[in-house]
């Protein structure tokens, strides 16, 4: 028994058994999100539209949730400036936060990857979405933090 449980693992070992349809496929199958799986057959509503336009230091107030979001942080811009050729897109990272009554404040990082798709953050039933940030840099200007404005998407689950 014990040579054909061997045979049988070289025999798979030597046919390069990783490069069966089976295993392709679950290879590129993207990571489930926590979320999908409590709700299968749910899509996320879009609480924001048009998006959400907040500045640097600014709260809004989404009235359908009784919900305040603020921006807190710019903290990276390595955007490709406008004015120079780049091998890579960059990104911009802030940090904002929110709360619903009667929970507490919540802090969320949002990135926004100029060569992908855009990002997300799921957190206690909500998705938050970075789309655009403004403004966009130019070589040889510093920008403040407060010069900046971020454009979100808000869904609820």
């Amino acid at each position: 028994m014990k040579y054909l449980l061997l045979f049988l693992l070289l025999f798979l070992v030597s046919c390069g058994f990783t490069k069966f349809p089976i295993w392709e496929i679950h290879r590129q199958q993207p990571l489930i999100n926590i979320q999908d799986t409590l709700k299968p057959n749910s899509r996320p509503k879009l609480l924001t539209y048009p998006p959400l336009m907040i500045k640097y230091g600014e709260v809004k107030f989404i009235e359908s949730e009784s919900m305040k979001v603020g921006f807190v942080e710019v903290i990276s811009d390595s955007r490709c400036p406008l004015n120079v050729v780049c091998k890579w897109g960059g990104r911009a990272d802030i940090q904002i936060w929110y709360s619903t009554f009667p929970l507490d404040t919540i802090s969320i990082k949002l990135s926004l990857l100029r060569s992908q798709e855009p990002t997300y953050t799921d957190t206690l039933g909500y998705r938050f979405q970075l789309i655009h940030l403004e403004p966009y840099p130019i070589a040889g200007i510093d920008r403040d933090s407060s010069d900046y404005t971020a454009y979100l998407n808000v869904f609820k689950f």
